[in-house]
């Protein structure tokens, strides 16, 4: 059994059964109030013109890409504090949260990490995500669970009057609505735009009208290579050569008959009924189109359009060397280093949303527990190289004693070099003046010429 808390009050009312359903599209429009794209309002789903966009080769490139930044840092759940109440928190929750849990007699209750870090990821692509949340019962011990409610299924936010969330209403696919309190909800918001904004802002919103943009524009460049990539025959009469042949007198009707015999020789060698032509000198023959160079034009529309969907998922490095596109060795450095940056935002997004998880999962076994103690969850190995830029700067503050190395110094120089965090038994101690070492006892200094 886990340890509990014998000063802290009992645990709260925990819901013991989920009140929504796995979910399907709901008719219309989602959420109440924030719907501004009026093309998007009553007739076309938010949700499911958004998937569509998912079609698009570059926006499949720019997901794929921006999701394995999410997933390449190591994801591990570190207890608050080294006490055996920190530590029995840590246990819970990691089974709770499918993370840490090692070995086939400790299982995880639920899915494992790596399937909630995609819904959280799915979450920010869409503007929000919502999971219920409830508890079950495994050898006396109760675990929180959670469930993800799809975005399309969501009807409607309930609020109060002051604008405090209060639930949602969930449209199931055979009908009937679930009203899912906020009390169980667990709930990721991407880029609100205001307070009381629930739906937020997803990475597919401005990707969905440049994907219609390329579709466009694919369309017009397959329709010009089709008109131009095969050259179309085109047949004159040269007057002057017809007169020079003894044609008397050359008239307008006389040219049109000749055009006509043409048109029925030309419609046969097209349909592959002649083999070959013979025809008179005055007929002169050549071809119309076949340069696709104009095209160029097009397919440079195209690329930009790709290049601008890539880079709300901050991956525009991927069209570095395409046939419109140019740059340096350096400038992909500065490109990836800029989404890995954009990858740690993203990853201190997820253990927020997840980090009330874990409070929730914690009360409902052990009762309300001081936040420090509380497991944190943690996303390693994206640290930007900023840190060992400036070492050489801190190692100097320090030992001309413009920064003092305290604790607080010490655990910003772990978290930014990816460290373990300091043992709470080393926490207050007494430090000595870094960078000064003192000459051993029998050390004599060297007088200035004289070579030791």
């Amino acid at each position: 059994m886990p340890i509990t808390p014998t000063s802290l009050a009992l645990p709260p009312l925990r819901p013991t059964a989920p009140v929504g359903v796995v979910g399907g599209a709901a008719v219309g429009r989602y959420g109440s109030a924030y719907e501004h794209n009026t093309r998007l309002v009553a007739h076309q789903d938010a949700v499911q013109a958004m998937r569509s966009a998912l079609s698009y080769w570059a926006a499949v490139a720019g997901v794929r890409v921006w999701r394995h930044l999410a997933h390449l840092p190591t994801w591990r759940l570190t207890p608050g504090t080294d006490s055996l109440e920190s530590l029995a928190y840590h246990a819970h929750v990691s089974r709770c949260i499918g993370l840490g849990v090692d070995g086939p007699v400790v299982s995880p209750i639920g899915a494992q990490w790596a399937a909630r870090l995609d819904e959280t990821l799915t979450a920010a692509l869409y503007g929000f995500g919502v999971w219920e949340t409830w508890a079950v019962e495994r050898d006396g011990a109760w675990y929180a669970q959670s469930e993800v409610r799809d975005q399309a299924s969501i009807q409607a936010w309930r609020v109060e009057q002051s604008g405090r969330l209060v639930g949602c209403e969930q449209q199931a696919l055979t009908g009937g609505v679930a009203f899912i309190p906020a009390s169980r909800l667990l709930r990721a918001t991407y880029s609100p735009r205001a307070a009381d904004d629930y739906s937020g802002v997803g990475l597919l919103r401005p990707v969905e009208p440049l994907y219609r943009d390329a579709v466009q524009l694919s369309q017009a460049y397959a329709a010009g290579a089709q008109r131009w990539a095969i050259p179309t025959p085109d047949y004159t009469v040269d007057a002057a050569v017809a007169s020079a042949c003894g044609i008397s007198p050359v008239t307008p009707e006389w040219v049109d008959g000749e055009l006509e015999k043409w048109s029925a020789t030309m419609r046969g060698y097209l349909g592959h009924h002649l083999g070959q032509l013979g025809r008179p000198p005055w007929i002169v023959l050549g071809t119309y189109g076949g340069g696709i160079s104009e095209l160029d034009r097009v397919q440079t529309a195209i690329d930009n359009v790709d290049r601008r969907i890539l880079s709300v998922f901050y991956g525009q490095w991927l069209m570095l060397g395409t046939g419109n596109s140019g740059g340096s060795y350096s400038l992909g450095e500065a490109q990836i280093s800029a989404a890995r940056e954009h990858a740690a935002s993203l990853c201190a997004w997820v253990i927020g949303v997840w980090q009330e998880f874990i409070q929730r999962a914690v009360e409902w076994q052990f009762g309300p527990v001081w936040p420090q103690r509380l497991p944190r969850l943690e996303a390693v190995g994206l640290g930007t190289k900023a840190w060992s830029s400036h070492l050489a700067h801190i190692a100097s503050l320090v030992s001309v004693g413009a920064l003092t190395a305290t604790d607080d110094v010490e655990d910003a120089l772990r978290d930014g070099f990816e460290l373990p965090r300091m043992p709470d038994s080393l926490r207050g101690r007494e430090r000595g003046k870094p960078g000064v070492t003192a000459p051993p006892a029998d050390y004599v200094k060297p007088q200035q010429g004289v070579r030791e």
